[in-house]
């Protein structure tokens, strides 16, 4: 069995950007932090967000192998 590292060269969007990522892929570093998020101390004062990550591959002709994702 061939095994490949899908982690690495993912697209994010933060919806402004986008930008090439790798996984595991922390979205909230590029969030401010603020005290009167409703989140509090348990989401460590971040507000969130909506996020999208996104990876383009080619299978080739798998012939009459199993392919696993």
């Amino acid at each position: 069995m061939q095994r490949i590292d899908f982690n690495e060269s993912w697209e994010f969007f933060n919806g402004k950007d986008t930008m090439i990522v790798n996984l595991p892929h922390d979205a909230m570093l590029y969030e401010n932090r603020d005290r009167t998020n409703p989140s509090s101390g348990a989401g460590v004062y971040f507000g969130g967000n909506r996020y999208s990550y996104r990876k383009k591959f080619q299978i080739n002709d798998c012939g009459e192998k199993n392919l696993i994702l």
